[in-house]
């Protein structure tokens, strides 16, 4: 059995044995709960994605976007378009340069 103490903070430390058997990582969310006295805590895990979904999803949005009558802009006509929009002192627009 392992044991931790609260801190003044209100803090638990959690083993690290513990931490990797269940592959918990910094930065990892729990779901908090009361059970018979005891407290519970359940890592709560990001959601599996259906990858047929977020194709059909994405296929659908190309669909929505393609213009045939669009005419492509080239990388400098749409960097000018950026500095016309944001301003020529934005930093953002430096591309790492002073």
């Amino acid at each position: 059995m392992h044991t931790a103490s609260l801190s003044s903070k209100g803090q638990i430390v959690i083993p690290k044995a513990l931490r990797n058997e269940l592959n918990l990582l910094p930065g990892t969310r729990f779901a908090l709960s009361v059970d018979a006295g005891r407290l519970v805590l359940e890592p709560l895990r990001e959601p599996e994605f259906d990858l047929d979904a977020i194709h059909a999803a994405v296929d659908q949005l190309a669909g929505c976007l393609y213009r045939p009558d669009a005419v492509p802009t080239s990388a400098p006509e749409d960097e000018a378009a950026i500095v016309a929009l944001l301003g020529s002192e934005d930093r953002r627009l430096g591309r790492g340069q002073p």
